[in-house]
């Protein structure tokens, strides 16, 4: 290994939460997360597809290693915010960040991420569905979607825009969703 990749390496080690978070918030989601893990395109692959690799040095300097959503910082996505309609092409790793941008969702409702994870969900739906294809990924999947909505409500992320997503949508800010949706078709 060439000195540049094991420094790589060492940073990306040094850079990470190294055990599972003991009783996380939904489970279930975290578990649909862990289930495509690690990402075939992480936020960084995708800032240099972004860039046609072209960007390296400018825009995508920041090392990540996301071998499992817990890995996953707030710096890095607020970093990388922009970059998961790059991803299209692998859908598992966009199920893969689900869970780490609904938990930093939850903590500020305030990230920019979240709405462009949930553009791409949104956009990439029919790819997710062979994925989603077990009941308890499905529900996994609707959850983290859930969970968002309620961390946000009907105004806190753009669900309104997602018309792939909104019948997944329950609880009492669904049908606002709804709504919002029909008078803005």
């Amino acid at each position: 290994m060439s000195r540049r990749k094991e420094r790589q390496r060492r940073r990306d080690a040094d850079s990470v939460h190294a055990t599972r978070p003991e009783n996380p918030p939904h489970p279930a989601v975290l578990a649909l997360s862990e289930k495509f893990g690690p990402p075939k395109i992480n936020l960084r692959q995708a800032e240099l597809l972004d860039g046609y690799g072209y960007n390296q040095g400018e825009y995508a300097q920041r090392p990540i290693a996301h071998n499992m959503p817990w890995h996953v910082s707030r710096e890095d996505l607020d970093y990388y915010w922009s970059v998961f309609s790059f991803m299209s092409d692998e859908p598992g790793s966009l199920l893969f960040y689900l869970y780490p941008v609904a938990l930093e969702f939850e903590r500020d409702p305030a990230l920019d991420a979240s709405d462009g994870l949930l553009y791409v969900l949104d956009m990439n739906y029919s790819a997710l569905q062979p994925l989603l294809r077990e009941a308890e990924d499905a529900a996994a999947f609707a959850e983290g979607l859930n969970w968002m909505l309620t961390v946000g409500g009907p105004d806190g992320a753009a669900f309104w825009q997602c018309p792939n997503l909104i019948p997944l949508l329950t609880g009492e800010h669904a049908e606002r969703v709804r709504l919002q949706a029909q008078r803005r078709a």
